[in-house]
């Protein structure tokens, strides 16, 4: 199944030309034949997509996710960055608890970063974000932590959030302070980074981590049943909050792109047979193709990853998000 963001412009090339990593969950199967890395637990590959997508204003899916469910799975995964984050390092997805089951009653940790990316010695994670039961039956609260290090405590927000509504979190880490920040529900497309909704900088590392590798997600003993879709990895806030990105679909009548992923020939097809331009863009937001076709485009010579496809039909444009695999 695919998921496609259009974006209004080329411009929007730098949502993914900035981004480290990113996963939409576009396969079947195990995490771990997908780009990630079992780190911990008794049966590598339990932690599989399912079927549906969650989705949140201003950001359109379609496609699959992921359960985390610690009740029955013990596996915890990680996915390395394209390169290392010396600086400031952001994480955003869209997230859903399920109810309370196993949701530990003081919160649990489920994802945030990884100073390595490797399936051993996965011991260091950073601005780590915690749930717990809420107020009453129906809702739950997020919490964050800097890190497991010396001391510290998990900072918690009051409001009660309710089971079975998405909600979009960033979560952020500073490499040379250790201090980490979380928003929930922020405003998507906002370019100016607003006022976080928790910070923390309580707990004290041994030593600091020299850059981010990775981010990771885990079944906790109280993580309890989230689950999670469009996580994104990236150095800056415009990158994981879809800055530039729109939910417009398209202004070419009938666009379809398919298969998507893809590994030897993109179709691309609408309702005219006028000839189309299209061009890639990688994860640098370098242009790695640019043909004119009224139907088919030979990617095969192009390196597995995420790319945005602009296609100008007929004085008209569209973009897509494209997997080759």
């Amino acid at each position: 199944m695919k998921k496609i963001y259009t974006l209004v412009t080329i411009i929007a090339a730098s949502f993914a030309a900035n981004a480290q990593t990113s996963d939409s969950f576009n396969y079947t199967g195990s995490l771990n034949a997908n780009g990630w890395v079992s780190h911990s637990g008794q049966t590598p590959g339990e932690v599989v997509t399912t079927a549906g997508s969650l989705t949140y204003t201003g950001i359109t899916s379609t496609g699959d996710k992921v359960l985390l469910d610690s009740n029955v799975l013990f596996e915890d995964i990680n996915k390395a960055s394209t390169s290392p984050i010396t600086t400031t390092a952001y994480l955003s997805a869209i997230i859903n608890y399920v109810d309370a089951t196993d949701l530990a009653a003081a919160g649990d940790y489920f994802t945030g970063f990884g100073d390595i990316a490797a399936a051993t010695g996965y011991s260091k994670m950073f601005a780590q974000v915690h749930a717990k039961p809420g107020t009453t039956a129906t809702t739950f609260n997020l919490g964050l932590r800097n890190t497991a290090g010396n001391g510290g405590t998990v900072n918690f927000d009051t409001t009660d959030l309710p089971f079975g509504t998405p909600v979009f979190i960033v979560a952020k880490y500073d490499v040379a302070t250790g201090a980490a920040s979380l928003w929930i529900n922020p405003t998507v497309g906002v370019s100016t980074e607003p006022t976080a909704t928790l910070t923390n900088n309580t707990s004290t590392p041994p030593t600091l981590p020299p850059s981010i590798l990775s981010i990771f997600l885990r079944n906790g003993s109280g993580t309890g049943k989230v689950e999670v879709d469009e996580m994104i990895l990236a150095n800056n806030w415009g990158a994981v909050n879809y800055v530039n990105a729109s939910t417009k679909e398209n202004n070419i009548e009938g666009l379809n792109i398919f298969p998507n992923p893809v590994n030897d020939v993109l179709n691309i097809t609408s309702n005219s047979t006028a000839d189309k331009n299209v061009q890639l863009f990688d994860l640098t937001g370098k242009k790695v193709l640019d043909v004119t076709t009224v139907y088919q485009v030979n990617v095969s010579t192009l390196k597995a990853g995420i790319y945005v496809a602009k296609i100008n039909e007929a004085g008209k444009t569209a973009t897509r998000k494209v997997i080759i695999k």
